[in-house]
Protein backbone atom coordinates (compact mmCIF):
# COMPACT_ATOMS: atom_id res chain seq x y z
CA UNK A 1 0.00 0.00 0.00
CA UNK A 2 3.19 2.37 -0.01
CA UNK A 3 2.32 5.58 -1.98
CA UNK A 4 -1.17 5.53 -2.23
CA UNK A 5 -3.10 8.74 -1.60
CA UNK A 6 -5.60 7.49 0.97
CA UNK A 7 -6.17 10.88 3.35
CA UNK A 8 -7.35 8.53 6.23
CA UNK A 9 -8.37 12.27 8.13
CA UNK A 10 -11.21 11.49 6.40
CA UNK A 11 -12.13 8.51 9.30
CA UNK A 12 -12.72 10.70 11.80
CA UNK A 13 -14.22 7.58 14.13
CA UNK A 14 -10.87 5.55 13.43
CA UNK A 15 -12.97 3.03 11.55
CA UNK A 16 -9.57 1.08 10.20
CA UNK A 17 -9.47 -0.21 14.05
CA UNK A 18 -12.81 -1.52 14.53
CA UNK A 19 -12.17 -3.54 11.55
CA UNK A 20 -8.65 -4.15 12.30
CA UNK A 21 -10.13 -5.46 15.60
CA UNK A 22 -12.86 -7.19 14.35
CA UNK A 23 -12.16 -11.01 14.86
CA UNK A 24 -11.48 -10.31 18.28
CA UNK A 25 -14.77 -9.03 18.21
CA UNK A 26 -16.35 -12.03 16.65
CA UNK A 27 -15.03 -14.30 19.73
CA UNK A 28 -16.41 -11.51 22.61
CA UNK A 29 -19.75 -11.91 20.72
CA UNK A 30 -19.34 -15.80 21.86
CA UNK A 31 -18.92 -14.99 25.20
CA UNK A 32 -22.39 -12.62 25.44
CA UNK A 33 -24.36 -15.76 23.89
CA UNK A 34 -23.39 -18.43 26.95
CA UNK A 35 -25.72 -17.44 29.57
CA UNK A 36 -28.74 -16.81 27.45
CA UNK A 37 -31.57 -20.00 28.73
CA UNK A 38 -34.95 -20.00 27.16
CA UNK A 39 -36.25 -22.25 29.10
CA UNK A 40 -38.68 -25.31 28.69
CA UNK A 41 -40.65 -24.24 25.73
CA UNK A 42 -40.40 -26.15 22.81
CA UNK A 43 -39.41 -23.81 20.15
CA UNK A 44 -40.79 -24.42 16.85
CA UNK A 45 -40.19 -21.32 14.70
CA UNK A 46 -37.79 -18.49 14.97
CA UNK A 47 -38.36 -14.95 13.67
CA UNK A 48 -35.82 -12.50 13.22
CA UNK A 49 -36.14 -8.88 13.17
CA UNK A 50 -34.07 -5.81 12.24
CA UNK A 51 -33.51 -3.41 10.16
CA UNK A 52 -30.11 -2.13 8.83
CA UNK A 53 -26.84 -3.04 9.66
CA UNK A 54 -28.72 -5.05 12.28
CA UNK A 55 -31.25 -6.41 10.11
CA UNK A 56 -28.31 -8.22 7.68
CA UNK A 57 -27.83 -10.77 11.10
CA UNK A 58 -31.26 -12.18 10.14
CA UNK A 59 -30.17 -12.69 6.78
CA UNK A 60 -26.71 -14.51 7.46
CA UNK A 61 -28.39 -16.50 10.17
CA UNK A 62 -30.71 -17.74 7.97
CA UNK A 63 -28.15 -18.27 5.25
CA UNK A 64 -25.96 -20.26 7.56
CA UNK A 65 -28.36 -22.18 9.14
CA UNK A 66 -29.81 -22.95 5.51
CA UNK A 67 -30.55 -26.98 6.87
CA UNK A 68 -32.54 -26.26 10.49
CA UNK A 69 -35.28 -28.37 11.17
CA UNK A 70 -37.71 -25.45 12.11
CA UNK A 71 -38.72 -22.19 10.10
CA UNK A 72 -36.68 -19.34 10.12
CA UNK A 73 -38.32 -15.93 8.97
CA UNK A 74 -36.29 -12.84 8.73
CA UNK A 75 -38.05 -9.58 9.16
CA UNK A 76 -37.67 -6.29 8.13
CA UNK A 77 -40.61 -4.03 8.96
CA UNK A 78 -43.00 -2.95 11.79
CA UNK A 79 -45.60 -5.92 11.39
CA UNK A 80 -44.18 -9.45 12.39
CA UNK A 81 -45.63 -12.50 10.33
CA UNK A 82 -49.34 -13.56 11.81
CA UNK A 83 -48.09 -17.24 12.72
CA UNK A 84 -46.34 -15.82 15.67
CA UNK A 85 -47.29 -17.40 19.19
CA UNK A 86 -45.87 -18.88 22.43
CA UNK A 87 -43.66 -21.71 20.84
CA UNK A 88 -42.03 -18.77 18.74
CA UNK A 89 -38.16 -17.10 19.14
CA UNK A 90 -38.28 -13.81 18.39
CA UNK A 91 -35.30 -12.26 17.99
CA UNK A 92 -35.40 -8.54 18.15
CA UNK A 93 -32.01 -6.53 16.93
CA UNK A 94 -31.20 -2.97 17.40
CA UNK A 95 -28.45 -2.10 18.00
CA UNK A 96 -29.18 1.67 19.16
CA UNK A 97 -32.30 -0.13 20.41
CA UNK A 98 -34.45 2.53 19.60
CA UNK A 99 -35.00 1.77 15.57
CA UNK A 100 -38.56 2.13 15.35
CA UNK A 101 -39.59 -0.73 12.83
CA UNK A 102 -38.05 -3.32 15.40
CA UNK A 103 -39.48 -1.95 18.26
CA UNK A 104 -43.00 -2.17 16.85
CA UNK A 105 -42.41 -5.54 15.84
CA UNK A 106 -40.75 -6.43 19.57
CA UNK A 107 -44.43 -5.14 20.72
CA UNK A 108 -46.11 -7.32 18.21
CA UNK A 109 -43.62 -10.55 20.04
CA UNK A 110 -44.67 -9.97 23.60
CA UNK A 111 -48.27 -9.15 22.60
CA UNK A 112 -48.26 -13.00 20.89
CA UNK A 113 -46.64 -13.94 23.41
CA UNK A 114 -43.43 -15.36 22.12
CA UNK A 115 -40.21 -15.79 23.61
CA UNK A 116 -37.89 -12.44 22.58
CA UNK A 117 -34.38 -12.36 22.54
CA UNK A 118 -33.35 -9.05 22.32
CA UNK A 119 -29.92 -7.68 21.14
CA UNK A 120 -28.75 -4.27 21.52
CA UNK A 121 -26.36 -2.30 23.03
CA UNK A 122 -28.63 0.56 24.74
CA UNK A 123 -31.89 2.34 23.88
CA UNK A 124 -35.27 1.42 25.08
CA UNK A 125 -35.10 -1.93 23.46
CA UNK A 126 -32.62 -2.91 26.34
CA UNK A 127 -34.45 -1.94 29.16
CA UNK A 128 -37.26 -4.08 28.75
CA UNK A 129 -38.29 -7.03 31.32
CA UNK A 130 -40.42 -9.76 31.36
CA UNK A 131 -40.59 -12.98 32.19
CA UNK A 132 -40.36 -14.41 28.63
CA UNK A 133 -37.84 -11.59 27.66
CA UNK A 134 -33.97 -12.37 27.06
CA UNK A 135 -31.19 -9.48 26.64
CA UNK A 136 -27.49 -9.84 24.84
CA UNK A 137 -26.47 -6.25 25.52
CA UNK A 138 -23.32 -5.46 22.97
CA UNK A 139 -20.79 -2.59 23.70
CA UNK A 140 -21.15 0.67 22.48
CA UNK A 141 -19.21 2.81 20.56
CA UNK A 142 -19.32 1.68 16.96
CA UNK A 143 -21.91 1.79 13.82
CA UNK A 144 -24.43 -0.58 13.64
CA UNK A 145 -22.95 -2.19 10.31
CA UNK A 146 -19.41 -2.73 12.54
CA UNK A 147 -20.86 -4.33 14.82
CA UNK A 148 -21.51 -7.83 13.01
CA UNK A 149 -18.96 -9.78 14.57
CA UNK A 150 -20.78 -8.81 18.42
CA UNK A 151 -24.59 -9.29 17.16
CA UNK A 152 -24.43 -12.31 14.99
CA UNK A 153 -21.95 -14.91 17.05
CA UNK A 154 -23.79 -13.75 20.44
CA UNK A 155 -26.69 -14.79 19.10
CA UNK A 156 -25.46 -17.89 17.58
CA UNK A 157 -23.99 -19.34 20.41
CA UNK A 158 -27.13 -18.44 22.37
CA UNK A 159 -29.16 -20.92 19.74
CA UNK A 160 -26.21 -23.11 20.26
CA UNK A 161 -26.34 -23.61 23.68
CA UNK A 162 -30.43 -23.90 23.92
CA UNK A 163 -29.91 -26.96 21.19
CA UNK A 164 -31.13 -25.08 18.60
CA UNK A 165 -28.12 -25.59 16.37
CA UNK A 166 -25.26 -26.69 15.67
CA UNK A 167 -21.83 -25.49 14.90
CA UNK A 168 -19.40 -28.44 15.32
CA UNK A 169 -16.02 -26.96 14.47
CA UNK A 170 -17.49 -23.94 12.41
CA UNK A 171 -16.66 -21.44 14.49
CA UNK A 172 -12.91 -21.98 15.31
CA UNK A 173 -12.09 -22.73 11.65
CA UNK A 174 -13.98 -19.23 10.72
CA UNK A 175 -12.21 -17.46 13.69
CA UNK A 176 -8.86 -18.88 12.48
CA UNK A 177 -9.57 -17.30 9.29
CA UNK A 178 -10.47 -14.05 9.90
CA UNK A 179 -6.97 -13.85 11.31
CA UNK A 180 -5.35 -14.05 8.47
CA UNK A 181 -3.55 -11.50 6.09
CA UNK A 182 -4.70 -10.24 3.17
CA UNK A 183 -8.12 -9.19 3.50
CA UNK A 184 -6.62 -5.34 3.87
CA UNK A 185 -4.41 -5.26 1.09
CA UNK A 186 -6.74 -7.03 -0.97
CA UNK A 187 -9.22 -4.59 -0.25
CA UNK A 188 -7.36 -1.51 -1.03
CA UNK A 189 -6.90 -3.51 -4.85
CA UNK A 190 -10.37 -4.00 -5.06
CA UNK A 191 -11.50 -0.66 -4.07
CA UNK A 192 -9.66 0.82 -7.46
CA UNK A 193 -11.88 -1.12 -9.39
CA UNK A 194 -15.04 0.55 -8.23
CA UNK A 195 -13.94 4.39 -8.35
CA UNK A 196 -16.27 6.22 -10.74
CA UNK A 197 -18.46 2.46 -10.75
CA UNK A 198 -21.49 1.54 -9.77
CA UNK A 199 -21.09 -2.50 -8.65
CA UNK A 200 -23.62 -5.20 -9.79
CA UNK A 201 -23.06 -7.90 -7.22
CA UNK A 202 -24.16 -11.47 -8.11
CA UNK A 203 -24.14 -14.52 -5.92
CA UNK A 204 -25.62 -17.96 -5.86
CA UNK A 205 -28.88 -17.96 -3.44
CA UNK A 206 -27.15 -19.46 -0.41
CA UNK A 207 -24.68 -16.16 -0.82
CA UNK A 208 -27.44 -14.21 -0.96
CA UNK A 209 -27.10 -12.53 2.41
CA UNK A 210 -23.18 -11.74 2.05
CA UNK A 211 -24.28 -10.44 -1.49
CA UNK A 212 -26.55 -7.87 0.31
CA UNK A 213 -23.59 -7.19 2.73
CA UNK A 214 -21.65 -5.90 0.08
CA UNK A 215 -24.21 -3.96 -1.40
CA UNK A 216 -25.06 -2.50 1.75
CA UNK A 217 -21.38 -1.79 2.63
CA UNK A 218 -20.90 0.11 -0.78
CA UNK A 219 -24.23 1.87 0.12
CA UNK A 220 -23.07 3.36 3.91
CA UNK A 221 -19.20 2.98 3.61
CA UNK A 222 -18.43 4.54 0.11
CA UNK A 223 -21.75 6.33 -0.49
CA UNK A 224 -22.29 5.19 -3.85
CA UNK A 225 -25.08 3.21 -5.02
CA UNK A 226 -24.73 -0.33 -5.69
CA UNK A 227 -27.42 -3.39 -7.04
CA UNK A 228 -27.28 -7.78 -5.85
CA UNK A 229 -29.21 -10.28 -7.56
CA UNK A 230 -28.81 -14.13 -7.34
CA UNK A 231 -28.31 -17.01 -9.54
CA UNK A 232 -30.34 -18.25 -11.23
CA UNK A 233 -33.29 -15.62 -10.57
CA UNK A 234 -31.06 -13.44 -12.79
CA UNK A 235 -30.83 -15.03 -15.41
CA UNK A 236 -34.93 -14.99 -15.85
CA UNK A 237 -35.36 -10.90 -15.94
CA UNK A 238 -32.38 -8.45 -15.36
CA UNK A 239 -30.32 -10.02 -17.67
CA UNK A 240 -32.11 -9.06 -20.50
CA UNK A 241 -31.07 -5.52 -19.21
CA UNK A 242 -27.71 -5.90 -20.42
CA UNK A 243 -28.42 -5.34 -23.93
CA UNK A 244 -28.62 -1.98 -23.68
CA UNK A 245 -26.28 -1.43 -20.40
CA UNK A 246 -24.86 2.37 -20.75
CA UNK A 247 -21.13 2.94 -19.28
CA UNK A 248 -20.20 2.67 -16.07
CA UNK A 249 -21.06 -0.48 -14.40
CA UNK A 250 -18.89 -3.04 -12.55
CA UNK A 251 -20.20 -6.76 -12.30
CA UNK A 252 -19.29 -9.11 -9.43
CA UNK A 253 -19.71 -12.36 -9.63
CA UNK A 254 -19.02 -14.34 -6.12
CA UNK A 255 -18.54 -18.29 -6.58
CA UNK A 256 -18.61 -20.44 -4.02
CA UNK A 257 -16.60 -23.90 -4.36
CA UNK A 258 -19.88 -25.85 -3.46
CA UNK A 259 -22.50 -24.19 -5.49
CA UNK A 260 -24.80 -26.10 -7.22
CA UNK A 261 -22.78 -26.91 -10.96
CA UNK A 262 -25.51 -25.86 -13.11
CA UNK A 263 -25.19 -22.53 -11.17
CA UNK A 264 -21.74 -22.36 -11.54
CA UNK A 265 -22.43 -22.93 -15.55
CA UNK A 266 -24.63 -20.25 -15.84
CA UNK A 267 -22.11 -17.93 -14.24
CA UNK A 268 -19.46 -18.87 -17.22
CA UNK A 269 -22.03 -18.19 -19.55
CA UNK A 270 -23.06 -15.23 -18.20
CA UNK A 271 -19.68 -14.03 -18.48
CA UNK A 272 -19.35 -14.59 -22.15
CA UNK A 273 -22.53 -13.18 -22.97
CA UNK A 274 -21.55 -9.74 -21.47
CA UNK A 275 -17.71 -9.48 -21.93
CA UNK A 276 -18.43 -6.56 -24.27
CA UNK A 277 -21.18 -4.65 -22.17
CA UNK A 278 -19.76 -4.73 -18.67
CA UNK A 279 -16.16 -5.46 -17.04
CA UNK A 280 -16.43 -7.90 -14.66
CA UNK A 281 -14.40 -8.89 -10.72
CA UNK A 282 -14.72 -12.50 -9.91
CA UNK A 283 -14.52 -13.54 -6.43
CA UNK A 284 -13.89 -17.28 -5.62
CA UNK A 285 -15.13 -17.96 -2.08
CA UNK A 286 -12.58 -20.53 -0.67
CA UNK A 287 -12.36 -21.67 3.24
CA UNK A 288 -12.86 -24.77 5.21
CA UNK A 289 -16.25 -24.19 6.25
CA UNK A 290 -19.10 -22.64 4.88
CA UNK A 291 -19.51 -20.01 8.24
CA UNK A 292 -15.82 -19.77 7.30
CA UNK A 293 -15.99 -18.79 4.02
CA UNK A 294 -19.61 -16.33 4.44
CA UNK A 295 -17.46 -14.31 7.00
CA UNK A 296 -14.14 -14.17 5.23
CA UNK A 297 -15.79 -12.94 2.09
CA UNK A 298 -18.06 -10.20 4.07
CA UNK A 299 -15.10 -9.12 5.56
CA UNK A 300 -13.26 -7.87 2.22
CA UNK A 301 -16.13 -6.72 1.33
CA UNK A 302 -15.77 -4.33 4.66
CA UNK A 303 -12.11 -3.45 4.24
CA UNK A 304 -12.98 -3.04 0.44
CA UNK A 305 -15.95 -0.47 0.91
CA UNK A 306 -13.62 1.15 3.36
CA UNK A 307 -10.63 2.04 1.23
CA UNK A 308 -13.01 2.94 -1.67
CA UNK A 309 -14.58 5.85 0.32
CA UNK A 310 -11.26 6.92 1.22
CA UNK A 311 -10.53 7.01 -2.17
CA UNK A 312 -13.59 8.80 -3.36
CA UNK A 313 -12.69 11.59 -0.50
CA UNK A 314 -15.73 10.18 1.81
CA UNK A 315 -16.02 9.89 5.45
CA UNK A 316 -16.78 5.84 5.89
CA UNK A 317 -18.11 6.66 8.92
CA UNK A 318 -20.95 9.13 9.16
CA UNK A 319 -24.23 8.61 7.75
CA UNK A 320 -25.77 12.14 7.58
CA UNK A 321 -27.95 11.30 4.87
CA UNK A 322 -30.26 8.71 6.61
CA UNK A 323 -29.77 10.73 9.83
CA UNK A 324 -31.38 13.87 8.01
CA UNK A 325 -34.02 11.69 6.86
CA UNK A 326 -34.72 9.99 10.59
CA UNK A 327 -35.07 13.82 11.42
CA UNK A 328 -37.57 14.62 9.17
CA UNK A 329 -40.05 12.02 10.30
CA UNK A 330 -40.07 11.64 13.69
Amino acid sequence: MEGEQIDYKLDKSQMIKVLEEFPKQCRDGLKLGKSINFGDTEIKKIVITGMGGSGIIGDLLKAYNYHLKIPLHVNKGYFLPGHIDRQTLVIAISYSGNTEETINSYRQARGQGAQVLIVASGGSMEKAEGSRIHKITVPKGVQPRNAVGFMFFSILKALEVNGIVETGDEIVYTLEALKKPGFRDKGLDLAKRFVQKTPIIYTSQRFKAVGLRWKQQFNENAKQMAFHNTFSEMNHNELEAYEFLPQGYEVIIMQDEDDYHRIKKRMSVFKKVIKNKARVTELNIKGECFLSRIFTLMYLGDWTTYYLALLLKRDPTQVDFIENFKKQIK
